[in-house]
C-alpha cells in the first residue's frame, strides 16, 4: 500500500499523527524484530539507570540516557528510511553512513539542548534564590531535606505569589525547549534521507509551523505512552505473579530485568516508529522543492 502524500507547506496535525501510527499498522511484521533487538540492548541500560537513580547518581543516570539514545540511532535510521521512501526501502538494521550521520546530528542537537538547559537551569536557580531571599528563607536549610520535605518547605517559603512566579518561569522555559525541539525535528529524517548531516539547514523549513509540529510530537508521545501503559499492565501483573509482588520496582531483580526488557520492547514498538514516521511525513511535506 502506497503511503499518502501530505499537503506541501502545511502541517495537518491529526493527519501527521495518524500517519505515524499507520506506519506501525502497515509494517508491524518488520518492526517487531527490530523492537526485540532494541529491547535487548536497552534493558541493561534501563536497569543501570534505575540503580543509579536509587543511589542518586546523576552521572550514571545521564550516562545511561546517552547510551540509550545511541542504541536508538540504528532503529530510527531504519524507520526513517522506510517511512520517507513510502515503504520502498527495506526495514533492516545497518551500521553505515546513515547511522553515523544520524548519531552526529543527534549528538549535536543534544549538545545544544544541554547548553540551553544549563543556561535555563542557572537562570531559574538564580530567580529561585532571589525569591527565597525576598521571603527571608534560608536556602541552605533545604539542602539536607528529603525531596518531598524540601518541596513542602520551598512551597511554604515562597508563598502563593512566589510559587506563581517560579512556575511561570519553569513553564516558559519548558515551552522554549519544546519550541526548539519542534524547529529542529526535521534534521533527523533529513540527515538520513539526504545522506549527509543536516541540523540548522532544516531550521527555515519549520518556520511558522513550530506550534503545529510541537502538537504532533506531544500527541505521538501521549498516544504511545497510553498504548505502552495498556500493554504493560498485564505484563507487569504476570511477572509479579510469577516472581513476587513488589519486585518490579527493585532495580536489578529478575522481575525488574524482565519488565525492563518488556517496557523497552513496547517503547520501541509504539513510540520510536510512530515518532520516526511522523517526522518523515512532516519532512516530506515541509521540505522546499529543489
Amino acid at each position: 500500500m502506497a503511503m499518502p502524500q501530505n499537503n506541501p507547506g502545511r502541517v495537518p496535525v491529526f493527519e501527521s499523527v495518524r500517519e505515524g501510527f499507520a506506519f506501525i499498522a502497515r509494517d508491524w511484521r518488520g518492526i517487531v524484530p527490530l523492537a526485540l533487538i532494541g529491547a535487548a540492548a536497552l534493558a541493561p541500560l534501563q536497569v543501570w539507570q534505575q540503580t543509579a537513580a536509587a543511589r542518586q547518581d546523576m552521572g550514571g543516570v545521564i550516562g545511561a540516557s546517552m547510551l540509550a539514545a545511541l542504541v536508538n540511532v540504528p532503529l530510527l535510521a531504519a524507520y526513517f528510511r522506510r517511512a520517507a521512501s513510502r515503504g520502498e526501502a527495506p526495514l533492516t538494521l545497518r551500521a553505515g553512513a546513515d547511522e553515523a550521520n544520524l548519531a552526529g546530528a543527534t549528538a549535536s542537537v543534544a549538545f545544544l539542548g544541554f547548553i540551553v538547559a544549563t543556561v535555563g537551569a542557572l537562570l531559574v536557580g538564580m530567580a529561585l534564590a532571589a525569591l527565597l531571599m525576598r521571603s527571608g528563607a534560608d536556602a541552605s536549610s533545604l539542602e539536607n531535606l528529603a525531596p518531598q520535605e524540601a518541596a513542602a518547605a520551598l512551597s511554604k517559603a515562597l508563598g502563593a505569589d512566589g510559587l506563581l512566579v517560579f512556575f511561570t518561569l519553569v513553564t516558559a522555559f519548558a515551552a522554549f525547549l519544546l519550541w526548539l525541539t519542534a524547529r529542529l525535528v526535521l534534521a533527523y529524517p533529513a540527515t538520513v534521507v539526504e545522506k549527509r548531516m543536516l541540523i540548522f539547514s532544516t531550521w527555515g523549513w519549520t518556520k511558522g509551523h513550530a506550534m503545529a509540529i510541537a502538537a504532533c510530537l506531544i500527541l505521538v508521545m501521549v498516544a504511545a505512552l497510553v498504548l505502552t501503559w495498556i500493554a504493560g499492565q498485564p505484563i507487569g501483573m504476570l511477572i509479579e505473579l510469577a516472581l513476587g509482588k513488589g519486585t518490579l520496582a527493585t532495580a536489578g531483580t529478575p522481575a525488574n530485568w524482565l519488565f525492563s526488557f518488556a517496557s523497552g520492547f513496547l517503547g520501541n514498538m509504539f513510540y520510536l516508529p510512530a515518532y520516526a514516521a511522523t517526522a518523515a511525513y512532516l519532512y516530506r511535506g515541509l521540505r522546499p522543492s529543489a
